[in-house]
């Protein structure tokens, strides 16, 4: 117990002490900010690899560190860069598949379903739910099994805890990762799928038929229902047709304030 403890107060403290004085940082030091969090996350991973078990305490430890980083008072540096390094870092320390996957579970589920930066869980969406899927190497390692993901995160959408923004990008990438087991049982990519998607996509733009938008897509913190404008053939959102609107008024005020001669 009394090194659990240990591990744990030295776990909030260094990401406590990072975001504190994160702010002070000037460009020559950032650098190794960004490499001390990426070293604690290896050491972490290589010490919970060799010693603990998916259920452990040490590993639900772990758990409430990162969980606390994207919920509590920490800068958005710090969340971000464990965002884009986690999947790197997991696999360059041979992370046990089923380590992996319940921390992805426990952590990152519930940061998509309930962390209310919009921005921050569409970047987690994008670097550590769709990584994997992507890349061949990570694939192979880490042996996803698409149908329990995707009905881990069709779940995580249904529920009554999961914010309204939330929504539509967890049952987006549920959608995602069915595609990735569809792929796998025809030998195909991920990628040749995508690509066939977003031609169907352009198509029906044409036709006027609603647009499917994809994970990445999901940027809003709000639904928009996108319409299609015949005269370009292109997707234009309500925030879209607001911009375009005041384009139009600033080219009459100068032609008002500055006539042709």
């Amino acid at each position: 117990y009394k090194r659990q403890y240990q591990r744990r107060v030295h776990g909030d403290a260094g990401f406590r002490i990072l975001a504190q004085h994160w702010g002070g940082l000037d460009k020559y030091r950032i650098d190794k900010y960004l490499s001390l969090i990426r070293f604690q996350l290896f050491v972490a991973f290589e010490l919970l690899r060799d010693c603990a078990l998916p259920d452990s305490p040490d590993a639900q430890t772990f758990c409430d560190i990162i969980i606390k980083c994207y919920f509590g008072p920490v800068l958005a540096a710090v969340p971000d860069h464990l965002t884009d390094i986690w999947v790197d870092e997991a696999f360059k320390a041979k992370l046990p598949p089923p380590m992996y996957w319940s921390f992805f579970e426990r952590i990152y589920v519930h940061i998509l379903a309930q962390c209310p930066r919009k921005p921050l869980t569409s970047k987690v969406a994008k670097y550590v739910a769709q990584e994997i899927p992507q890349r061949k190497t990570l694939i192979d390692f880490f042996e996803p099994d698409a149908a329990a993901i995707s009905s881990m995160l069709f779940n995580a959408a249904a529920a009554e805890t999961t914010l309204e923004i939330h929504r539509r990008q967890l049952y987006a990438l549920a959608d995602y990762y069915k595609m990735f087991g569809d792929c796998q049982a025809q030998g195909k990519s991920i990628q040749q799928a995508i690509a066939a998607k977003k031609e169907e996509k352009l198509k029906n733009v044409a036709c006027g038929i609603p647009i499917l938008q994809f994970p990445d897509e999901l940027a809003n913190a709000q639904p928009t229902i996108l319409k299609v404008n015949p005269k370009r053939h292109v997707a234009l959102s309500h925030a879209g047709k607001q911009r375009a609107r005041m384009k139009g008024i600033k080219r009459k005020i100068r032609k008002q304030r500055y006539p042709k001669k």
